[in-house]
């Protein structure tokens, strides 16, 4: 999480409360990225067989959890109560989506075919575009370090 806020917010360094925080926070909200990558791929999976509403409604569970735990936890936790009910958010988005899975035996098998034209072309398109990225992480690192 250091590295991750030294690269993102430069200027915090220079506040260690802000700094410390923005670390925290970062900790313990990182893996909401998991949670709710795992939610798109049961949404994408779900919509695939036509099955839209839950789908639609999953993601308002992050906003009920972060109000819920914004609500009920900030008097005791200030700012964490919102990194929580992320987190739990992001855990919900997954799990509303489960039981409609399971009920209807959906499944789902991850296979890339690097010979599709397809996936051919779209290689060939990220590839400038990751050399600029590379670039542009080279001279951010090179300018503030």
């Amino acid at each position: 999480a250091p590295l991750l806020i030294n690269i993102i917010a430069i200027g915090f360094k220079s506040n260690i409360y802000k700094y410390e925080l923005a670390v925290n926070l970062t900790r313990i909200i990182f893996p909401y990225i998991g949670f709710v990558a795992v939610a798109a791929l049961f949404m994408a999976i779900l919509n695939s067989y036509n099955h839209f509403l839950i789908p639609a409604l999953a993601p308002a569970m992050l906003n009920i959890s972060v109000v819920i735990f914004a609500i009920t936890l900030s008097y005791k936790y200030g700012i964490y109560s919102i990194a929580l009910g992320v987190i739990l958010g992001g855990i919900c988005q997954a799990l509303v989506q489960t039981p409609t899975l399971i009920r209807k035996k959906l499944k789902y098998r991850f296979t890339v075919d690097f010979k599709d034209p397809g996936v051919k072309k779209l290689l060939k398109l990220l590839l400038p575009l990751f050399n600029l990225y590379s670039l542009i992480l080279f001279l951010y690192f090179a300018l503030n370090f």
